[in-house]
């Protein structure tokens, strides 16, 4: 077959600016220009072992566009996978059309698009757009001038209408003032976060939402992400009134983790679209998501942080093995050129919140390792004392925390239990501010002390009474009840979680489980049977009633208190043979005193 003998036209051919390609119809390969050389990865002096069949990821590819070019005389941007000489694959879009040479034999003028960036720029939009699409969060993005612009599935089938206009949504009082606000705190700051209470057929709501700015095409968006937190705030709101500051604080850090898993999702579904494309202006993009994601889980950080810390649970524990604890659980924050010596010598107990005790001494070792990093010294030391210790007839456990860091300046000693003091003027505290710390060794019966001398040392001394646990006649009376064993089961984590720890901390023993399956299992590991069952009865995966016929046909008996949001429950049907109800929801107070009057029956 005679190809193209016309200079101009093979002038014209070559310096174009896509692949252009003539073939016979069998597939070889007559002439190709510097742009299919490049694209099929090949040199010219391969030319004449090519075969353009060798080009296609699947031969009935090659025959569709046979069967098109015979039916219509052409192919106008035919989508298709083709193969690059090395073996790589890519997308192209394809055009084609007959050729007949000069001596009358038909042949075929391809010309060839890859297409491979915006294939795969358009599969990471879709990832991210199913990811932002699905999320239980809602999600809901406007452009700069608060024009809608885009919301997620939850958010539409919550408002159950469409909504054209920021203003109408069922959020926000003051839309304006909100409008301003976002845009002056966007100026300076990377989110707004806030939290919203509103009325929606009926219903009180409360909502927390983050807003942030996004930059895309030289367009700026705003981006809300809001979070159901009703029931949260509902439960904390009765709580309160009674005054349960620990169980308001552990219901928040629940809220906290629930946020956190949430982000945590996203953050993997991002890496996984970043994962799919090689497009590095989409990768910038994501980055700036993953910095927002960030931000806001340190948010959440700080909200747990700072709730008050003064009329929460206490317990006994052995001081020294609490410090031990903290080392294992934090060890990896010294680095390799601080060495951290424990010398305990207090075999004995405190009577104080576990948790807050082993943040405080995180705060002080924190303020001890940033006291070493701005010296050059070389052997950077922290150690950790005990021993006991008496003063005015009483005894005391005594924890020293020494470090050979820069030391205080005399001027701040003073000044450095006070609220808000800090010299941290560029850094933010990760732990309990040292004011957080005064206030509840004193209020607890202890004394916190400074020594420090500038550019050689600080040490930290607390002192906290000693409790000796001797059981009174009455405590004795009562020790069958300090070691009851109740069972929780309810889909709920925030209902396992409080009511258990509510329960611990009047003195039972707790066994929670969070759905049917996992109560199963407890029963097949259980020796011995549990003096009380809380059971929710309609859980996700089942009846808590079916956990509880399996109960009794292994240990034959049982007490229980069935609980449930529905008041239309039967209770006569209900298995078990010392049984009572109490509908959700309920005061923690009022259902010991069931817990109490079912254990005495």
């Amino acid at each position: 077959m005679e190809i193209i003998n016309n200079k101009s036209i093979l002038n014209f051919i070559n310096n174009m600016t896509i692949p252009f390609v003539v073939s016979t119809l069998s597939g070889e390969v007559l002439y190709a220009n510097d742009e299919a050389f490049n694209l099929f990865q090949v040199s010219r002096e391969k030319l004449k072992e090519i075969n353009t069949k060798d080009f296609y990821l699947n031969i009935e590819d090659r025959k569709r566009v046979i069967e098109q070019i015979n039916k219509e005389g052409f192919l106008k941007n035919f989508k298709i996978k083709l193969r690059k000489y090395n073996g790589d694959n890519f997308d192209a879009l394809m055009s084609a059309s007959k050729y007949i040479g000069a001596d009358g034999e038909e042949g075929l003028i391809l010309t060839i698009t890859d297409i491979s960036e915006i294939v795969e720029k358009d599969k990471k939009l879709a990832l991210f757009g199913k990811v932002i699409f699905n999320t239980p969060h809602f999600v809901l993005i406007t452009d700069e001038d608060f024009n809608l612009y885009y919301k997620n599935k939850a958010l539409s089938e919550f408002c159950a209408k469409d909504y054209f206009k920021f203003d109408e949504l069922p959020f926000f009082d003051n839309p304006e003032e909100l409008k301003i606000k976002i845009k002056e705190v966007l100026d300076r700051e990377k989110y707004v976060a806030e939290t919203v209470k509103f009325i929606k057929d009926g219903k009180k709501y409360t909502f927390a939402y983050v807003v942030f700015k996004v930059e895309y095409n030289d367009e700026y968006y705003f981006v809300f992400i809001f979070k159901d937190i009703t029931y949260q705030i509902t439960l904390e709101e009765e709580l309160s009134k009674r005054g349960k500051v620990e169980v308001v604080e552990r219901v928040l850090k629940i809220f906290s983790h629930k946020i956190n898993d949430a982000l945590t999702g996203m953050q993997s579904y991002i890496t996984l679209a970043e994962n799919e494309t090689a497009n590095e202006k989409i990768k910038t993009y994501l980055d700036k998501v993953y910095d927002n994601i960030d931000d806001i889980s340190s948010m959440m950080d700080r909200m747990v942080l700072f709730i008050k810390v003064k009329e929460i649970s206490q317990e006994m524990f052995l001081l020294d093995d609490a410090i031990r604890e903290f080392f294992e659980e934090y060890r990896d924050i010294l680095g390799e050129t601080i060495e951290l010596k424990l010398d305990l010598n207090c075999d004995c107990s405190v009577n104080l919140n576990k948790d807050i005790f082993k943040n405080i001494i995180f705060s002080m070792v924190m303020n001890s390792i940033e006291a070493l990093e701005s010296v050059n010294r070389k052997n950077k030391t922290i150690i950790i004392k005990t021993y006991t210790i008496q003063e005015n007839n009483k005894d005391f456990a005594a924890i020293e925390i020494y470090d050979n860091g820069k030391g205080i300046k005399q001027e701040y000693i003073e000044k450095i239990f006070e609220p808000f003091f800090t010299t941290k003027h560029d850094k933010h505290g990760i732990g309990l501010d040292l004011a957080m710390v005064y206030g509840y060794i004193t209020n607890n019966d202890g004394t916190i002390l400074v020594e420090s001398k500038e550019n050689e040392y600080t040490k930290f001394t607390i002192k906290l009474p000693i409790r000796v646990t001797e059981k009174s006649n009455e405590e004795e009376t009562n020790s069958a009840d300090k070691t009851t064993k109740i069972f929780i089961l309810d889909d709920e984590e925030v209902i396992t979680f409080t009511v258990g720890e509510f329960l611990k901390s009047n003195g039972y023993d707790v066994v929670v489980a969070n759905s049917l399956a996992d109560a199963k299992k407890v029963l097949e590991e259980l020796d011995t049977p549990f003096d009380l069952i809380i059971s929710d009865i309609i859980l996700n995966d089942g009846k808590g009633y079916e956990f509880v016929n399996d109960y009794i046909q292994r240990f034959g008996f049982c007490k229980i208190i069935y609980i449930s949001g529905c008041s239309d429950i039967e209770e006569n049907h209900l298995p078990g043979s010392e049984h009572i109800f109490i509908k959700k929801p309920f005061k923690l107070p009022e259902l010991l005193k069931k817990v109490e009057e079912l254990l005495e029956s």
